[in-house]
């Protein structure tokens, strides 16, 4: 088959953007070694001028003129939106399919009547949002089962369109065959014996955890005066074209004067893929402690499978890797409790053998590529008679149910909304969605109406998206989630 694979952010021959643009090369490469000819459309940046051969079969051609950056990619020149039109509708006439890679392709009609498929891998910026709410695909692919109940209690449980069938196909990660060897990289400096070292690997987005960071990193000095402890925090590939990259250092640098930390902040350039698993293993402990609503977790995956364990932050779907062998979780905000699994994973020894195991059995990444490359070439014809998700609410006579929203964690005697990044309490409301050993469950209109303080604190969860309406309100009833 002729695949069409278009992504509006760049793709670099030496680099990757970003995790999703990592999922997006093995894909490609999965078509192409499957014996498909793939044209992989992209943002044109400097760095990718004039396109690159990943595989024989593969061209990357960066024949999008948008930004290149996030956020708002589209924001340029009307004529070079045009272009980018003209070169999405010259490539789909090629293209038996088309697979549009965390889909935001606004400009569906330069497409024609060519097949889509699509992927997400957020549901937080506008443009995955729109495209969602929006815009239809034969079949929409997910790395979490956390990403497809926001999609699809949101889209189709909220009554705004029927949605297509949401796959859940986790992102693969590569495990080294044998624990890489810890080396200092370009930029970083050697390790001195006794010393900590801890790793920030994210991109410039403060959501993403550094002022968080640097907390528990004066935390760790205070606790442990006489021992050395550094944090490698990376600078992006986008340092040269985007102001938020660009001003990054500068910041991080600020908030750790401020912090009384400068001293121990030290910052190493971009990687490529092939050098992340010596990173991670020259490092003590990674950390993932940000309020960013992530859409699989690979950091701290790609972490514990380099012999290195990842303290999270609960929110997102980080939460569905909970009990994953390596990885240690802690409320979002806790500088105390993110303090301590810091020192606790300094202090166990990690299975590194059935930590490595797991993460190989569980998010395989040949496992990953083959349920793309049968999604994209060989179920097309059967997602087109399947509708997935929850219905409509139900519009028979009866008392109305509504459940936490799978974006909310209870977390103690509070609820963690993912979107309002912060905690809120509903003591009333909370009683009502607490089941046994703490699962929860729906309740219905008149178990909040035995309570005024209970309808009161509905009707604000309800606004806020704390809770949202259940479909089939009959059929659910009393039944825990």
């Amino acid at each position: 088959m002729r695949i069409l694979a278009v992504s509006v952010a760049p793709l670099f021959p030496g680099a990757v953007h970003g995790g999703s643009q990592r999922i997006l090369m093995a894909v490609a490469q999965a078509l192409g070694a499957a014996g498909h000819d793939v044209r992989v459309l992209c943002s044109r940046r400097p760095e990718n001028d004039g396109g690159f051969k990943p595989h024989p079969r593969v061209v990357v051609e960066p024949s999008l003129l948008l930004r290149g950056t996030f956020p708002s990619p589209y924001e340029v020149a009307p004529h070079r939106l045009a272009r980018t039109a003209a070169a999405l509708a010259d490539a789909s006439g090629w293209a038996d399919r088309a697979y549009l890679h965390a889909d935001a392709v606004f400009m569906r009609h330069a497409l024609g009547g060519t097949p889509v498929i699509r992927s997400f891998h957020d549901f937080l910026y506008e443009e995955a949002l729109l495209s969602a709410f929006a815009l239809p695909s034969a079949l929409t692919i997910v790395p979490s089962e956390y990403l497809k109940r926001c999609i699809e209690v949101s889209v189709s449980g909220l009554g705004v369109r029927e949605m297509e069938t949401v796959m859940v196909v986790p992102n693969g990660v590569h495990v080294p065959a044998r624990l890489p060897t810890p080396k200092p990289l370009p930029g970083i400096g050697p390790k001195r014996p006794g010393e900590t070292v801890l790793l920030y690997p994210h991109r410039p987005d403060a959501r993403k955890g550094i002022a968080e960071c640097l907390k528990v990193l004066a935390e760790l000095k205070r606790r442990r005066p006489k021992d050395r402890v550094r944090l490698l925090v990376a600078s992006h590939v986008d340092e040269k074209v985007s102001d938020e990259a660009a001003t990054y250092r500068g910041s991080v640098t600020k908030m750790a004067l401020h912090s009384g930390v400068e001293d121990a902040v030290e910052f190493f350039g971009w990687l490529a893929p092939e050098q992340m698993p010596s990173l991670y293993a020259f490092a003590d402990a990674t950390l993932c402690i940000g309020s960013f609503i992530e859409a699989f977790g690979l950091v701290p995956l790609e972490s514990a499978a380099a012999g290195t364990p990842a303290v999270c932050a609960r929110v997102g779907a980080l939460r569905d890797l909970e009990g994953t062998p390596g990885l240690s979780f802690v409320p979002y905000g806790d500088v105390p409790a993110a303090t301590d699994a810091v020192e606790g994973a300094l202090e166990a020894r990690m299975d590194s053998r059935s930590v490595r195991k797991h993460i190989a059995s569980r998010f395989s990444l040949t496992a990953m590529q083959d349920r793309y490359v049968e999604a994209i070439t060989g179920r097309l014809a059967t997602a087109l008679k399947q509708r997935s998700g929850p219905a409509r609410p139900d519009k028979r006579a009866g008392d109305k149910a509504y459940r936490l929203a799978p974006w909310c964690h209870i977390e103690g005697r509070r609820i963690y909304n993912d979107y309002e990044y912060g905690y809120c309490e509903f003591p009333a409301l909370l009683s009502l969605i607490t089941g046994s050993a703490g699962s929860t469950r729906a309740f219905t209109q008149a178990q909040a109406e035995s309570s005024s303080t209970a309808m009161r604190e509905l009707e604000t969860s309800l606004l806020r998206g704390y809770v949202v309406p259940v479909p089939n309100v009959l059929s659910l009833r009393g039944r825990d989630n």
